[in-house]
């Protein structure tokens, strides 16, 4: 059986996608307008949860640091 996608799921694979066009170009400020009101980074591989936008900005500000490496805080 052949599955459809459904108005929202078309919308959320447009948000994944301007998300990640902003990540490529190193926008963050866009970036950031991805996440909404509640801003959730979490980074399972780390165990981190990033809560709120101002976490959410720190920690990819961290990552685009001159060094280009990310750490665990």
């Amino acid at each position: 059986m052949e599955a459809t996608r459904s108005a929202r799921d078309d919308l959320r694979i447009a948000a994944v996608e301007e998300h990640v066009r902003h990540e490529n170009r190193h926008d963050l400020d866009g970036l950031l307008s991805t996440f909404g009101g509640n801003a959730v980074y979490e980074d399972g591989p780390w165990g981190e949860r990033h809560d709120g936008l101002a976490a959410v900005r720190e920690y990819y500000e961290a990552c685009s640091a001159p060094r280009r490496t990310c750490t665990s805080t």
